[in-house]
């Protein structure tokens, strides 16, 4: 039997092919152990059944663990006081992971592999960590990416992935680095001097913040005043 699970993007477990349902509390179980690794009991008690009494969360696991083994009997390993993901279930954030430890060394995956949401409608405490350490990793990858692709001289890939990571994090001042720095290396002046002024206006409206001079030193410090004349944008990028 093969069995694949999906976490990128929402919940999917299926069977040779076809879907497979689980109660929702061994679900919870699955993705725990496929996201954490093996883990103890006491881990899946505590992370899942935090407020409930020790006898009474230890004995919702033990149901829990039974039911999905009725379900499907390969899909998890459990061995004394360790739970584990089968190794042969077929595990897409397993892929991922893999993608991002080789960016940007052949073969790279492309920036829609590095776009997947971990589980997004899942509020789990346990589960915000993974989703947010998931996401910086992504927006790391596609900005080392963008980098590598723009040293090649692929400005074009390198533009779209760098605008990926914007598309991600609306907020997240190097995305916007990596665009500008793009805009420039092409010799589009203009481009990078409009997506300077936008990401401004967004960061001012939404935060109240002006951009760092880690940014500012690319661009001149008043896109307003680089409009005013084309000798400042001159001056400014040169």
């Amino acid at each position: 039997m093969v069995i694949e699970l999906s976490l990128l993007g929402g919940w999917r477990l299926a069977a040779d092919g076809r879907p497979a349902a689980l109660p929702e509390a061994a679900r919870k179980v699955v993705a725990y152990v496929a996201v954490r690794g093996p883990s103890t009991r006491q881990q899946l008690i505590g992370a899942l059944w935090p407020e409930s009494p020790e006898a009474q969360a230890g004995a919702c696991l033990r149901s829990t663990l039974w039911r999905i083994r009725r379900c499907l009997e390969d899909l998890l390993v459990a061995r004394g006081e360790w739970v584990s993901l089968d190794p042969r279930v077929r595990l897409d954030l397993a892929g991922l992971r893999s993608d991002l430890l080789r960016v940007p060394d052949p073969p790279r995956p492309g920036p829609e592999e590095l776009d997947g949401e971990l589980l997004p409608d899942w509020y789990d405490d346990w589960l915000l960590v993974e989703q947010e350490r998931l996401r910086q990793q992504c927006l790391h990858a596609l900005e080392r990416l963008a980098a590598v692709l723009a040293d090649e001289g692929d400005y074009g890939a390198a533009l779209q992935t760098a605008l990926d990571a914007v598309r991600i994090d609306p907020l997240r001042e190097s995305a916007h680095r990596a665009v500008i720095g793009i805009h420039l290396s092409e010799g589009n002046r203009s481009e990078a001097l409009r997506h300077y002024a936008a990401y401004r206006r967004l960061l001012h409206d939404e935060l109240g913040l002006e951009p760092s001079p880690l940014l500012r030193c690319l661009v001149p410090p008043s896109p307003a005043d680089l409009l005013t004349g084309p000798g400042a944008a001159r001056t400014a990028l040169s």
